[in-house]
């Protein structure tokens, strides 16, 4: 398990290509929200807190904040893939739809939306101007806004898995040690703080 850095209401982007069979990354766990977009034909399997899910591709999935989380792909060959990490700000900012349809998404661990053919093409054509290492991030900000009002729009021809909530009480305590973990902590001061 891996705490990652705090991007707090920022906005970042990574693109790469990797090998697989393998893991993206191995467990972890995170302050901010992720969004994975897969388009390569490759099954995964998802692993969110103690729950496993397999999926097909193409796929964009939703991560909460402070949900152990992993992403795994068994075949072998290479994938594609675009993650994208944001603040709470940043859901704020474009929640109209967005808070609609997550169904107010701090009660969710993670979503997953299976993209239909109609759905990837889209997405693909959304993508096509772009250099993913060559974009600036205004660039970067604006693809992802296009992709996520793309889900919105054509939700209806997305299968949606939603993983449910882990105790608000873990959600809390994770969030108070990653906001604090340059302090000392000991389950003392843990249990005054959560009133245990």
């Amino acid at each position: 398990m891996a705490f990652f850095e705090d991007y707090g209401s920022d906005f970042h982007f990574f693109y790469g290509s990797a090998p697989f069979p393998g893991n993206m990354p191995a467990m972890h766990l995170h302050p901010h929200y992720e969004a994975l977009l897969i388009l390569d034909q490759t099954p995964a399997e998802l692993f969110v807190n103690q729950s496993k899910h397999t999926v097909k591709p193409p796929f964009f999935i939703l991560t909460a904040p402070y949900n152990l989380h992993k992403t795994y792909f068994p075949a072998k060959g290479m994938f594609e893939r675009y993650v994208y990490y944001f603040g709470k700000d940043m859901v704020q900012d474009y929640a109209g739809g967005f808070k609609a349809f997550t169904d107010g998404f701090h009660q969710h661990t993670a979503i997953i939306f299976e993209l239909s053919s109609a759905m990837e093409q889209k997405i693909r054509t959304i993508l096509a101007p772009y250099d993913p290492p060559k974009m600036t991030e205004t660039e970067k900000k604006l693809v992802f806004l296009l992709i996520l009002n793309t889900l919105l729009e054509y939700s209806d021809e997305c299968k949606v898995t939603r993983f449910y909530e882990q105790s608000p009480y873990i959600c809390r305590l994770l969030e108070y040690m990653c906001e604090h973990y340059a302090e000392p902590l000991t389950l003392d001061s843990l249990a005054e703080q959560f009133f245990v």
